[in-house]
């Protein structure tokens, strides 16, 4: 019986990655922190019960990072020694679910082994990201692996997506602009390129890979092995939405960069922005111009049927859920959750 503490992330990945875990060992038990000793507050399935217990042997901790910006920023790192010294204690494993946020602005290729190779940290989501990863890095008493993911969004074989998720803020601006002609194109700034993965992915590649023996001190990247420019996301959008398509104009991302240093200038763009509905910082929190190498990763992933789908190939199920939710958003939600969450295959233990 293998045992495990899943921690910290959104509960839109936390329950996907626990499932993905209790589906492939019917014996496995999965424990998830409820209270604040330190570790990241993560709430129960609706209805489930359970008495406090002390914990037993431990085989891994998986911490699947901050569950929104603003935790990324204040509470990550602290949390994250938190559990570094909670398997230092319990003789686990730890398992870091960190971010391709790590390479910064470099431009080139990014191995999975790579990770202070002097890239420019051009943004707190950045540093913060370079600075947790680093902390598990140099953990001398706790076995541990790095998984690097993609920015997440939804979940490619249901089209769900998180509110909060990295992608949301620019399902949201597509939506606004719906309401334009769809022959009409649009400007559209050139911000460069990302990497988005969908949630389904990384948790299952996550949940596969924590279960393997060894492996210590390794890093993988839970990506998309292509780099992936923000017009073409846009455009795979847009065909979903009915949307007008948009045209980048070239080298504009570097003309806004520049603006950026002009007084007034900021406050103009993130007015903007905010037109769109999207956050002032998201675009620079995930540009990320590296391209990420995966060999590793897929190698171990080869014959599991655990591959990156193309964004074109789910963009209209992400749409068609996004377009649902916002018609039904006046309902009760909680209402909504209790009834949509599936029964938990068991129970998990409070700790």
């Amino acid at each position: 019986m293998v045992s495990y503490i899943v921690t910290g992330g959104s509960e839109f990945l936390r329950g996907r990655v626990v499932r993905r875990l209790l589906d492939a060992d019917g014996t496995a038990v999965v424990h998830v922190p409820t209270d604040r000793t330190g570790a990241t507050l993560l709430a129960l399935p609706a209805g489930v019960r359970v008495p406090q217990r002390d914990v037993p042997a431990i085989d891994h901790i998986v911490h699947l990072g901050p569950a929104s910006a603003a935790a990324e920023q204040a509470n990550h790192v602290t949390e994250l020694r938190w559990t570094l010294a909670s398997a230092a204690r319990l003789g686990a494993t730890l398992n870091y679910l960190s971010s391709v946020a790590v390479a910064g602005a470099h431009p080139g290729r990014f191995f999975e082994d790579d990770f202070d190779i002097g890239q420019p940290l051009t943004c707190a989501a950045h540093r913060v990201a370079f600075a947790a990863e680093e902390l598990v890095r140099r953990a001398r008493d706790v076995h541990w692996r790095i998984f690097r993911s993609g920015i997440l969004t939804g979940d490619s074989r249901t089209g769900e997506i998180d509110r909060g998720g990295g992608t949301a803020p620019f399902l949201a601006a597509v939506a606004r602009l719906t309401g334009l002609p769809a022959e009409l194109p649009v400007i559209l700034p050139d911000w460069g390129t990302t990497n988005v993965v969908p949630v389904d992915y990384v948790a299952a590649a996550l949940a596969e890979l924590v279960r393997r023996p060894g492996q210590h001190s390794r890093t993988f990247h839970l990506v998309n092995p292509a780099r992936q420019g923000f017009g073409e996301l846009y455009a795979a959008l847009a065909r979903a939405a009915g949307a007008p398509r948009g045209i980048a104009l070239p080298g504009s991302g570097i003309l806004f960069d520049r603006l950026a240093r002009l007084p007034g200038y900021p406050l103009l763009r993130d007015h903007v922005l905010d037109l769109l509905g999207i956050p002032a910082l998201a675009p620079a929190q995930v540009r990320v111009p590296a391209e990420f190498i995966d060999d590793t990763t897929r190698a171990r992933l080869r014959n599991t049927g655990i591959a990156v789908p193309a964004f074109d190939s789910y963009a209209d199920r992400l749409w068609t859920h996004w377009r649902r939710e916002t018609e039904t958003a006046p309902l009760a939600l909680e209402t909504i959750h209790r009834v949509a969450a599936p029964a938990p295959r068991r129970a998990l233990a409070e700790v």
